[in-house]
């Protein structure tokens, strides 16, 4: 079944190859649901659906409450009246500012099939911007909704970070990861769920996390754009690549064939007595004592993770911490943040800097021997 929601990253057409890699188990965990399309075209015995997105969980939640009653009345803003750009706007605008949960929801679908291209984008302040999509006709998903009511009554629904989802799975759970792609140019990063961008580091983060599930004899499966930066990040994983096409793009001209990867974690338990890696358990590395001494010289500070245990409000509260093997260096000026990561006896620079004077921001490597 097709999901009821338009969505960037909506895994509908490629669900025969999430299928031939998703294990069995209890059940199915997706930190980043989107629109649902594998929790609908699989079948665990129960499903915890997060995303980051409050909008789209609160959509969710309301259908699985109410069903037809729901339907029925999101059916209303489906009317060719309603398929006019200054009814658009107007909705829209009462979407932003509505406490009212229930008319939230059935704005947020009534945008998503009336706006431009089924994007879901938000601005600084976080309201919803897509502009008006010009659609000769909005099509109205009963079918589908239906569909995904009954099933939803087999499913748990939470606005939640992916690192708590992940840090809590437990046995008989299967994680399937469909996060904000890493970019294949710098203007390929539309996509994102929220006002919030999923950046390099978090993308590393997500890959150590799968691993550590992996460790406990929870499999992960995870999807993402085929590039050398997800190669290198996911060298513990066995990886299945394709070919794919894309049905939402900015530009038109754009949308054409992709080549993504499903990255599969399979269960590996912790042999008794293994440690983490990284930097606070390989001091005696060169190459760590080289990157290190580069850095010093720059005058930027080594923070270990002992030092982060002991004042954690004065090295900052950063969640890549909370797992070793992550070292963080703090630099100055401002808040620039380098993340140091071993993997396969080979040290890995993450480097993203955040410039205050800036509203961008860019995501690089920092290329050493």
């Amino acid at each position: 079944m097709k999901p009821f929601l338009k969505w960037a990253g909506n895994k509908y057409r490629i669900i025969e190859h999430i299928k031939k890699v998703l294990p069995k188990g209890k059940r199915l965990v997706e930190p980043f649901v989107g629109a649902a399309a594998v929790f609908l075209n699989t079948d665990y015995d129960s499903y915890l659906l997060t995303d980051n997105n409050a909008d789209l969980i609160q959509l969710f939640q309301v259908l699985q409450k109410e069903g037809a009653s729901f339907i029925e009345f999101a059916r209303t803003f489906f009317t060719p009246e309603s398929n006019q750009e200054a009814i658009y706007y107007q909705n829209r605008t009462l979407f932003n500012q509505t406490t009212d949960l229930r008319l939230k929801a059935a704005l947020f679908l009534y945008m998503n099939k009336h706006g431009y291209n089924g994007l879901c984008r938000y601005n600084q302040q976080g309201e919803f911007n897509v502009p008006f999509g010009r659609h000769a006709q909005a099509y109205f998903p009963e079918e589908e909704m239906l569909f995904f009511y009954e099933k939803a009554q087999r499913a748990e629904f939470a606005t939640a970070d992916f690192v708590e989802v992940m840090e809590n799975g437990r046995s008989g759970d299967i994680f399937y990861c469909d996060p904000p792609y890493v970019p294949l140019s710098e203007t390929a990063n539309f996509t994102s769920y929220s006002s919030d961008k999923f950046n390099l580091a978090q993308q590393a983060q997500l890959a150590q996390l799968a691993v550590k599930l992996s460790e406990r004899g929870i499999p992960v499966v995870l999807s993402n754009h085929d590039t050398p930066f997800t190669r290198q990040s996911y060298t513990e994983a066995e990886i299945h690549a394709f070919p794919v096409r894309r049905t939402i793009s900015r530009n038109g001209s754009n949308r054409g064939k992709a080549k993504e990867l499903l990255a599969v974690f399979k269960p590996k338990p912790k042999k008794s007595g293994q440690t983490g890696g990284g930097l606070a358990a390989k001091s005696g590395n060169t190459l760590e004592k080289t990157v290190i001494g580069t850095l010093s010289s720059k005058g930027f500070e080594t923070v270990m993770y002992r030092q982060w245990q002991k004042d954690p409000d004065r090295y900052g509260s950063e969640l890549l911490l909370r797992n070793v093997p992550y070292t963080t260096i703090y630099g100055h000026p401002g808040n620039t943040e380098f993340l140091l990561r071993s993997a396969h006896y080979r040290l890995e620079l993450r480097i993203e800097c955040k410039w205050q004077q800036s509203a961008g921001s860019v995501d690089e490597k920092f290329p050493y021997l």
